[in-house]
């Protein structure tokens, strides 16, 4: 993951929690940048969601490979 990629996965992650502020879980799929996003997901680090109301646009959140990655990047970060 580079840095552009982990910067993004930070930013969903922050998203991903839930708050009683956000309707849905998540950021819209047309607030990231698609190369960044598309290699996160397709190393399985974030999954698109489809909120119930089709009024709202897709988003992307963390699964539980993403927050691995990221709790093993900053072990990383912190050993050095």
């Amino acid at each position: 993951m580079n840095q552009k990629q982990r910067k993004w996965l930070e930013r969903i992650e922050l998203f991903s929690q839930p708050s009683p502020s956000l309707m849905y879980a998540g950021i819209r799929v047309d607030d990231a940048p698609g190369k960044a996003v598309r290699a996160l997901e397709q190393a399985g680090l974030i999954s698109s969601y489809y909120p119930h109301n089709p009024a709202h646009k897709a988003r992307y959140i963390i699964t539980e490979a993403g927050r691995s990655a990221l709790r093993e990047a900053e072990e990383r970060d912190h050993g050095n």
